[in-house]
């Protein structure tokens, strides 16, 4: 079979359209912290990381061999793990705009009760920008947002001796977008502890058909200078 390329007619504006709304988010963005600043009494720099339980509803696995029908898969937990830096801009109030920059490991594991054990972690590096707000005398605290991930590699493992179909293996998207809700109590001089849920709302690989997408729950702990 061969397949012919040509150029799209409209490929050029999609590009440009494109690359305005990336523009008009970042100023968006930045309007924003900006603002916020103004009113802040100060920003506050702080460390945290964690493990993660991932999974990702929707994906399709295929697996083939001589053996003929391909058994049952059973989805496990993916265990990944993050870790970044964060910023909040403390104003008078209860609420404060929040952002991180996070390294984070996302995937997928099923067990096959005949090939055996699938997994596919993902590498991203994830920027939440996340409002907040304080609450039981601004310990516990509340965030929620949207959340820019971006691929940075992937590992694959499959199977016992067996292969698994080339389909399934195609590559993350570069891009994902989520929208993220956590919660933190600090317990005492910045230190505290976290919970966050992601909830992918792009699908995560580059295949047709599949409808994967990136979820996750997360336990972690932190700690703020100057708290």
């Amino acid at each position: 079979m061969a397949i012919f390329l040509e150029k799209s007619p409209g490929k050029g504006n999609f590009v440009k359209i494109r690359y305005k709304m990336k523009k008009l988010l970042t100023v968006l963005v930045a309007a924003v912290f900006v603002s916020a600043t103004a009113s802040a009494q100060y920003f506050n720099f702080g460390v945290k990381g964690g493990v993660a339980a991932n999974w990702m509803p929707g994906t399709q696995i295929d697996w083939y061999s001589e053996l003929g029908p391909a058994g049952t898969d059973r989805v496990l937990p993916n265990i990944g793990f993050y870790a970044g830096v964060s910023g909040t801009l403390e104003m008078d109030g209860s609420f404060f705009p929040q952002i991180e920059i996070l390294y984070s490991r996302k995937g997928i594991t099923t067990n096959n009760d005949i090939f055996g054990k699938y997994s596919r972690d993902i590498s991203y590096i994830q920027v939440p920008l996340l409002a907040g707000f304080k609450l039981s005398d601004d310990r516990f605290r509340v965030t929620f947002g949207p959340e820019f991930g971006f691929c940075i590699g992937q590992k694959v493992k499959y199977g016992n001796q067996y292969e698994v179909d080339p389909a399934s293996l195609g590559k993350p998207k570069p891009f994902n977008f989520a929208v993220a809700l956590q919660a933190t109590y600090l317990i005492a001089d910045g230190f505290g502890v976290e919970a966050k849920f992601d909830y992918g709302v792009t699908t995560t690989l580059d295949e047709p058909g599949d409808k994967g997408r990136n979820m996750s729950t997360q336990i972690g702990i932190c700690y703020y200078f100057g708290l």
